[in-house]
């Protein structure tokens, strides 16, 4: 069920003291005044359930979702632009637990899943292929992370939980499609590395990942430099901060210029993280309950045309957007708390900077997309701080 906007000033300094209002007429005044934008939302209900989803929307503005259904089928779903109208298709049978999608320049999707198996799906323009990337008796769970280099060439990242012979693994792996061969690596062979983990491919095919360092309380940045992964800690766990855990949930995306900008959550924060040449620049963007379990952990950034970052992120059972308009974060009730726990949101931004959510009701169970339009907004509070 998707409710009316509800809009929060809140300074990235840890004060959390939260003051709503309603988006389409009350502001926030302080002696910093700045234009800025707030986004208008309504919802589309797309199939009856839906477990782990993933959405993007292709330059011409068309939608795709893949997600898993609560009766154990892998399926994708097509929206073209300027309709209402969403055809669905099963793309496998069986359950999956995570799945990601990506678009390659012809706007045709390419989609990994787990459940204790990697899949990987790929659409020509006309037909679907679907094939197991590790094919071994190996574990796969978690989570999975799928990239398309200019080229055309896919990449793939995925959370090896056991080795064939049932012992313990856990470990970030990643391959590249390399004449019609999977060539596969491990990323990192730090203490539990990739549980979660995001993939973006630049402009050169350059492959970059976002992973947590869990037991050790590092999040992590990796880039693929010619022969070995560049390795670089966004935060690390301090002795005796409250916060214990670092890099659950985490997301990356990359601007024009290339760098990385993290999502990511802490014990009780939502935090954002942007590169800055040899440092990170990290902020608290929100305070957040866990729901319990690994999956109550997902957030999810993209960037604006003016290059704001805008993080969807589940905070118990409900699910909200955050977003920096220039000067100060803001934060919006997308989804309200139900009855049924887990959101498994994802999020997509087309030219005109109209996002898009696929989700899971919090009442039903159902598939939803949220589509937030954005219009001005009256003058605002600005912090003096920048993300950047």
């Amino acid at each position: 069920m998707l409710v009316s906007s509800l809009l929060v000033r809140k300074h990235f300094r840890r004060c959390w003291s939260w003051i709503p209002v309603v988006v389409a007429a009350i502001a926030l005044l302080s002696p910093g005044v700045a234009r800025a934008q707030v986004w208008n939302w309504k919802s589309e209900d797309v199939d009856k359930s839906a477990g782990a989803t993933s959405i993007a929307v292709d330059a011409d503005g068309n939608v795709h979702v893949t997600y898993g259904t609560d009766a154990a089928e892998w399926k994708y779903a097509f929206r073209p632009a300027g309709t209402s109208r969403w055809d669905t298709t099963v793309l496998a049978p069986g359950a999956v637990n995570y799945v990601n999608l990506a678009l390659d320049s012809a706007g045709n999707p390419h989609i990994c899943s787990t459940l204790h198996r990697l899949k990987y799906a790929e659409f020509n323009g006309k037909t679907w292929s679907i094939q197991d990337v590790a094919p071994d008796a190996s574990d796969i769970q978690y989570s999975c992370s799928v990239g398309v280099s200019p080229d055309g060439t896919p990449h793939l990242a995925w959370y090896k939980v056991e080795n064939p012979d049932k012992t313990s693994y856990v470990h970030l792996k990643y391959a590249s499609l390399v004449d019609g061969m999977w060539v596969a690596r491990t990323v990192d062979f730090d203490t539990q590395t990739g549980k979660w983990h995001s993939m973006a491919v630049d402009s050169k095919g350059v492959p970059h990942l976002s992973y947590d360092a869990y037991v050790d309380g590092r999040m992590k940045y990796a880039t693929w430099l010619k022969d070995a992964w560049s390795v670089h800690v966004v935060q690390a766990r301090i002795p005796g901060d409250p916060e214990y855990n670092i890099g659950m949930g985490n997301d990356l995306v990359l601007d024009a210029a290339g760098h990385a900008h993290i999502s990511y959550y802490t014990t009780h924060e939502l935090r954002y993280a942007s590169e800055a040449g040899d440092r990170w620049n990290v902020q608290t963007v929100d305070q957040v309950r866990s729901n319990g379990g690994w999956v109550s952990y997902r957030s999810a950034v993209v960037l604006d045309k003016s290059g704001n970052p805008h993080i969807i992120y589940q905070d118990g059972s409900s699910e909200k957007h955050a977003y920096w308009d220039g000067k100060a974060w803001h934060v919006q009730l997308i989804v309200p708390s139900g009855p049924d726990g887990n959101r498994f949101a994802s999020l997509a931004i087309d030219k005109n900077d109209v996002l898009y959510v696929s989700y899971r009701d919090s009442s039903d169970g159902s598939l939803k997309v949220a589509i937030g339009t954005p219009r001005a907004a009256p003058a605002q509070t600005a912090a003096t701080a920048s993300p950047q």
